[in-house]
């Protein structure tokens, strides 16, 4: 199956080495051993919309205040 064929229907959606495309993250089983977090994620994948909901955006630097100059006494 090549990725998106399915496109338009129910079925399962598959990325473009096969892995089955996660849409919800209650589709992610929680508690796995390392172990068991690599095995799934080498058969699923995140797709685009959940990828940018679980995004956590870092600190921007612009909202950090000024530094202060250090001053020699």
């Amino acid at each position: 199956m090549k990725p998106n064929d399915n496109i338009h229907s129910n079925e399962p959606k598959y990325d473009e080495k096969g892995r089955l495309i996660m849409n919800d993250p209650s589709e992610i089983p929680a508690d796995m051993t390392e172990e068991e977090t690599a095995e799934f994620w080498e058969k699923h994948a995140m797709s685009e919309e959940l990828l940018e909901k679980s995004f956590i955006p870092e600190d921007d630097e612009d909202d950090l205040p000024p530094l202060k100059e250090l001053r020699h006494q």
